[in-house]
């Protein structure tokens, strides 16, 4: 059977989403480079091929995120379930998670990929947090400490619609400031940032049901 290879910027693309593989990713970019190379390339042509391996980076982000969220939306109803079931029915909300109106809450104390808290929410039978009114957006920043946490918005390209972990647009009801296609929130202000999960660390809020 022919072996065919992935193009060299889809393979780094790939492995930028695996914090682990950074001597990987170094040593690829560094093949790609010694193979398009001659003697007579410029710095511009270099800089061109960054551009073009960032921008299939961020599309290979992207499509990872939405793969994430799908298999989120499917797991959440069994996750939610097992999870409520070994809830005790006189606590609402599990050990760690703050309780508010109908829904229960956990603000991480470590930092990781915007990856990591899409399935460390979803393991919980929860998702990234998005604020719906001005009451939850007040409560979260009351409980949250002086520090930058990955949310539930990302949209596909800059001018398109924010969506919500339920792909739902998000109404706009507050601006999302940048040109990122994910978004945190930082100092009350939500602000997009960049997907890039090599780089990009945060703490994460979650959010689920209570138990009934």
């Amino acid at each position: 059977m022919n072996h065919v290879e992935n193009p060299p910027e889809e393979i780094i693309a790939l492995n930028l989403l695996n914090p682990e593989n950074g001597q990987l990713n170094t040593a690829l970019e560094q093949r790609r480079s010694s193979h398009n190379e001659g003697p007579g390339r410029n710095k511009q042509n270099a800089g061109r091929r960054k551009l073009k391996l960032d921008k299939k980076a961020r599309r290979v982000i992207i499509v990872r995120i939405k793969q994430l969220q799908a298999t989120t939306q499917e797991s959440n109803a069994t996750s939610a379930s097992e999870q409520l079931q070994a809830t005790p029915a006189s606590k609402p909300c599990p050990q760690d998670w703050i309780m508010n109106a109908e829904s229960c809450y956990f603000f991480s104390v470590t930092e990781s990929t915007l990856e990591s808290a899409y399935r460390n929410c979803s393991s919980s039978g929860g998702s990234l947090t998005v604020m719906r009114n001005v009451q939850e957006e007040t409560f979260i920043n009351k409980k949250k400490d002086g520090t930058e946490y990955w949310l539930g918005y990302r949209r596909e390209s800059i001018g398109d619609p924010w969506k919500q972990p339920d792909e739902s647009d998000f109404d706009e009801w507050f601006k999302i400031k940048g040109d990122g296609l994910c978004a945190s929130l930082n100092d009350g202000v939500v602000s997009s940032t960049d997907c890039d999960s090599q780089i990009s660390l945060r703490r994460w809020i979650c959010k689920r049901p209570q138990t009934v």
